[in-house]
């Protein structure tokens, strides 16, 4: 019966097929350089316990120690709002976070490219598409381990993923992203293209007509 059971599940595993979700159409942007007086930062999320508010201000606050001018922009809203403020003044971070509240998405993808990195430390997270949206504009991406987020990043080409209480590590590795021009500019380039490869409109529709025409042929 075990042996019966364990030939069924492969079986289901077999029949699952994913299809990430698109962030639109192929964009054209051009890999980055780093902003030469301050760095520039943001997130964008839905202000709740499961996005790691916390961990993200204390990466801010490990840069700042750091000694680098950084500019962290935080857009979205949600029932944790009052802990972004909260934390803000707890860290001392007045002068480093910018909390933009929700946008409509096409205001919010404009201003992508004057940011330099895009971080994500979430406690929980199913995919997390603004990490592929931020990568499509150049941004390389420190997001967490949790959930799905490690399949929308090439790791240490396009972006690192750590812990999401390793807010340490996460500062380590832009602070060396920073320090390595070259290497910034690559990582830039490389989230690009995984971007535009992976998870435009047309490998949606792509993948989808693929998954039709097995299914018929079955």
């Amino acid at each position: 019966i075990a042996r019966r059971q364990r030939q069924m599940c492969i079986r289901d595993r077999n029949s699952i097929h994913v299809i990430p979700i698109s962030i639109g159409e192929k964009t054209n942007a051009k890999p980055k350089h780093l902003h030469q007086k301050e760095i520039r930062i943001v997130s964008a999320h839905r202000m709740c316990w499961e996005k790691n508010i916390d961990g993200n201000l204390r990466v801010i606050a490990q840069l700042k120690s750091l000694g680098h001018a950084v500019q962290y922009d935080v857009y979205g809203d949600g029932p944790d709002t009052g802990q972004l403020h909260y934390l803000i003044d707890k860290y001392d971070l007045k002068n480093q976070v910018n909390y933009k509240d929700k946008v409509d998405n096409k205001i919010y993808k404009q201003q992508l490219a004057d940011y330099d990195f895009f971080l994500q430390l979430s406690h929980s997270e199913a995919f997390g598409a603004s990490v592929v949206e931020a990568q499509s504009y150049g941004l390389p991406a420190i997001i967490s381990n949790s959930g799905g987020l490690p399949e929308t990043i090439v790791d240490a080409k396009s972006g690192y993923c750590v812990d999401a209480w390793d807010v340490q590590k996460a500062a380590k590795l832009i602070d060396e992203l920073i320090k390595d021009s070259d290497k910034f500019y690559q990582f830039s380039e490389k989230a690009i293209q995984f971007s535009n490869e992976n998870f435009t409109t047309d490998v949606e529709v792509e993948k989808l007509l693929k998954l039709y025409h097995t299914l018929s042929n079955d």
